[in-house]
């Protein structure tokens, strides 16, 4: 990494941060877990839309969840930014850094703190009025806390972005078949992936109720034919009352009439169990699993 130039146009785009940042959503929690922001219904950004977000000039304000500071930098052009951050008894440092976005829509960031450095690559999450950076596969990570994003700059080409890409649902739903549906024998016999279309989902799920395990949490979902949806977090004792609609291509879409977080997903079939994935991608994830169908 190149030595900090604190050239004028970087100190002034930090300043411009330090005066902005603080007020984007400041009802929003600060730090939140990945767990929290599947329970919530967090939605990822998709690349485009990333992209679009982080670009070049784009303002960025970030909580590390350890130390709860406040760190600031403007993505530069040639890939290299000087971060500044804030302690909580106004400490301050800088630090010269890297970023990138990939293909997949994960922005990379490198800095190196004096006091060590640190490495990352994160998805970009929407949960109410608030963003966040968390890891892609938010299971895995369900323990670990991440903080809030702000990002000055960017507004007209995030709209622009968002209008033509669709967001995805952070906490895709992983299901066990149930033995009388096959949507392909030879793949399911040899493990192979194959997404179920829309009389595939209805044969498999329609007018069923499920019992699934999310991360920690036992959930059941009862899909009536009329389009009604009625769910039930067993563990939180919590209810929510949602419509579905089934799309061509196996996409079920789901509004809550609650606070549940409205969203979309597929479903496909690897070996002996259905998963449910927030694209239908070859690699998409699946997070949980189905204990129960009747």
């Amino acid at each position: 990494m190149r030595a900090p130039s604190n050239s004028p146009l970087q100190m002034a785009g930090l300043a411009l941060l330090w005066a902005l940042g603080a007020g984007a959503a400041a009802a929003a929690e600060p730090i939140i877990s990945a767990q929290e922001l599947i329970d919530k219904g967090a939605l990822r950004l998709p690349a485009d839309a990333v992209k679009a977000l982080l670009a070049a000039g784009a303002g960025i304000e970030t909580i590390a969840p350890a130390s709860g500071n406040t760190r600031r930098w403007t993505n530069e052009p040639d890939g290299n930014f000087v971060a500044s951050s804030r302690g909580k008894l106004g400490t301050n440092s800088t630090a010269q850094g890297t970023w990138k976005v990939t293909d997949s829509g994960l922005y990379c960031v490198e800095i190196a703190w004096k006091g060590g450095g640190e490495q990352w690559c994160r998805a970009v999450y929407r949960l109410d009025s608030a963003t966040y950076l968390a890891p892609a596969d938010l299971p895995k990570n369900a323990d670990k806390q991440y903080g809030m994003l702000t990002v000055a700059g960017q507004a007209g080409a995030v709209a622009a972005a968002m209008a033509s890409a669709p967001i995805s649902v952070a906490a895709p739903v992983a299901v066990a078949a149930p033995a009388s549906t096959a949507p392909s024998a030879a793949a399911a016999a040899k493990g192979a992936r194959s997404y179920l279309d829309k009389a595939q989902v209805e044969q498999t799920f329609i007018g069923k109720s499920m019992v699934f395990k999310r991360g920690n949490e036992m959930v059941q979902w009862e899909l009536r034919a009329d389009g009604q949806l009625f769910a039930t977090n067993r563990t939180r004792g919590s209810r929510d009352a949602a419509a579905w609609q089934l799309a061509d291509d196996g996409k079920l879409c789901v509004k809550w009439r609650g606070s549940s977080q409205d969203g979309c997903r597929y479903y496909y079939k690897e070996g002996d169990k259905f998963s449910i994935t927030e694209t239908n991608q070859p690699n998409a994830a699946a997070v949980a699993e189905i204990q129960e169908i009747q």
